[in-house]
């Protein structure tokens, strides 16, 4: 699908694009490493495994190349 336009919506647990041209639309999910609860944050930085956000948007990122 040659797609002209792109939404993206993210949250904590996961991303949603939303892929639309003028005849039909495809909607991709990206789950976030981060999708438990977390009651009792000790900082906002994620220690255990740092490089989880940064292939979170990478993901993000390569679902819209091409956009």
């Amino acid at each position: 699908m040659k797609t002209r336009h792109a939404a993206v919506w993210l949250d904590h647990n996961e991303a949603r694009i939303f892929f639309v041209n003028t005849d039909a639309f495809e909607t991709l999910s990206v789950r976030s490493p981060n999708r438990h609860v977390h009651r009792h944050p000790v900082s906002r930085e994620d220690k255990a495994h740092p490089g989880d956000a940064k292939r979170f948007f990478d993901e993000i990122a390569r679902g819209l190349d091409g956009i």
